[in-house]
C-alpha cells in the first residue's frame, strides 16, 4: 500500500511518519497511534489502514513484552547472585612439608623402639582471629582466613603421624591443659602436648594507584611439653619458632604457602632437637 502524507511530522521507530495521513479518516486514531483496538475496529472503512495499524499495534506489544522479559531476566540474575553470593573460600589447609634430608630423622627413629606415647590436643592461646589476614594497601585486614582443621588438632595430628611413621607407638587424646593431674589416666609411658603461641600469616599489596605486587610474612611459635604421666613430671619442654618473609612482583605472596613453610620449620626443628630426642629415649 502506498502511504501518502500531508503536512509535517517526525519518523517513529517503525519507519511510519507520525502525523502523516494514511487515509483521510486516519487522523481519528493516528494522534494516539493505535492506542486501542476499539479505535481500530471502529475504523473499518480502510482495509489497508486497518492492516498497517494492526501491524504497528502488534509490533509495539511485542516490543513491550521483550522489554518486560529482559527486565525480569536481569532481576532473576541479580536475585540469584544475592542468594548464592560470590563466596570466597576463606579457609586454609596447612600441611607439614619437611625440608629435612632423608637421614635427618635417624636419631629420632633410633629412640622409638619400645616407646609408647600419647599426643594430646594442644592449647591455643593465640589472640588473633583466624590464622591469616589479607590486608589492603593501607594496612587494614580486609579478609580473615581460618584453618580447615583447628590449629590445636592440626599440631597434634601432625606430630602423632610423624612419630608413628618413625616407629613410635602413638595414641591421641583431647585437650591437655599442661596440668600434671590431667594426664594421670594416660596409660602410655609418655605424654606430649603444648601451647600454640603464634600461628599467623599476612600479605599486603604494594601501595599506590598503579603499583603491582606485594609483601607478606608468616610466623609460627609453639611450646612443646613432654611429660611422664605416672608422676606428672615434665621431662622436656621447648619453645620453637619458624617464620618467613616474601615479596612478589605481580601478586601478593600466598598466605597458605607462607604458613606451610613456617609450620614445617617448627616441626623440623622439633624432630631434630637433640634434647627432645634424648628425652624420648629415657624409657
Amino acid at each position: 500500500m502506498e502511504i501518502n502524507g500531508k503536512g509535517g511530522g517526525d519518523s517513529n521507530e517503525y519507519g511510519t511518519a507520525v502525523g502523516y495521513l494514511i487515509c483521510p479518516d486516519i487522523w481519528l486514531i493516528q494522534p494516539t497511534r493505535h492506542q486501542s483496538s476499539d479505535a481500530l475496529d471502529n475504523h473499518g472503512n480502510c482495509t489497508d489502514c486497518h492492516r498497517v495499524i494492526r501491524t504497528l499495534i502488534d509490533v509495539e506489544r511485542r516490543s513491550k513484552i521483550m522489554k518486560l522479559r529482559n527486565v525480569l531476566l536481569v532481576s532473576i540474575a541479580v536475585l540469584a547472585l544475592l542468594l548464592t553470593g560470590c563466596k570466597q573460600d576463606t579457609t586454609i589447609e596447612v600441611r607439614y612439608v619437611s625440608e629435612l634430608s632423608p637421614g635427618a630423622l635417624d636419631s629420632l627413629r633410633a629412640q622409638s623402639e619400645g616407646v609408647d606415647i600419647t599426643v594430646a590436643q594442644f592449647v591455643d592461646s593465640r589472640d588473633t582471629i583466624g590464622i591469616a589476614g589479607a590486608k589492603n594497601p593501607i594496612g587494614n585486614v580486609a579478609i580473615s582466613y581460618n584453618s580447615r582443621k583447628s590449629v590445636s588438632e592440626l599440631v597434634r595430628d601432625t606430630l602423632a603421624d610423624v612419630l608413628r611413621d618413625n616407629g613410635f607407638v602413638v595414641d591421641t587424646m583431647g585437650l591437655w591443659t599442661l596440668q600434671p593431674e590431667t594426664i594421670e589416666h594416660v596409660a602410655t609411658s609418655l605424654a606430649m602436648g603444648g601451647d600454640i603461641k603464634v600461628f599467623w600469616a599476612e600479605n599486603r599489596p604494594n601501595p599506590g594507584t598503579y603499583s603491582t605486587g606485594g609483601t607478606g610474612f608468616s610466623n609460627v611459635r609453639i611450646l612443646f611439653v613432654l611429660a611422664d604421666p605416672s608422676s606428672g613430671e615434665t621431662i622436656w619442654q621447648g619453645q620453637i619458632e619458624g617464620g618467613v618473609t616474601r615479596s612478589a612482583i605481580f601478586s601478593t605472596p600466598k598466605l597458605e604457602e607462607m604458613l606451610e613453610v613456617s609450620f614445617s620449620q617448627v616441626m623440623d626443628k622439633l624432630l631434630t632437637n637433640n634434647d627432645f630426642i634424648r628425652a624420648l629415649g629415657r624409657f
